[in-house]
């Protein structure tokens, strides 16, 4: 993976610094979403649950997905890089809906009081 990023396989700390997203957030960060596999062979899913907290500490709107399965470039529920396969359809086919709500609610916060109604009935059952 490194190869056709970065020209060679071990890059210095300078170059990962240069191209992670970690490492560039500031007050002019959007809301971000992030879904992520566990199972990535590519990006260690630990990387989005640092992105998240580094976001957090920022104070800038984050969500983070953590799916079991869906390696990396998962689309729908698949590889990008594989031809559509059933086996390969997980729970992480749900990332679009989701990214869909949360950018619903930052550019109409006014969504979200239908949510905070079905809690409330959560909540007292």
């Amino acid at each position: 993976m490194n190869k056709p990023v970065f020209g060679e396989i071990d890059p210095s700390l300078d170059q990962l610094e240069q191209y992670s997203p970690i490492c560039h957030l500031s007050e002019n960060t959007p809301p971000i979403f992030m879904a992520a596999a566990v199972d990535d062979g590519c990006v260690p899913s630990i990387q989005s649950i640092l992105m998240a907290k580094a976001l957090h500490e920022k104070k800038i709107p984050y969500e983070l997905h953590m799916f079991e399965y869906g390696d990396h470039g998962f689309s729908l529920g698949r590889n990008l890089l594989e031809g559509y396969r059933e086996d390969k359809v997980h729970a992480c086919a749900k990332w679009l809906p989701m990214a869909k709500t949360f950018l619903l609610h930052k550019v109409a916060p006014e969504t979200t009081e239908c949510e905070k109604v079905h809690l409330q009935i959560y909540q007292c059952l």
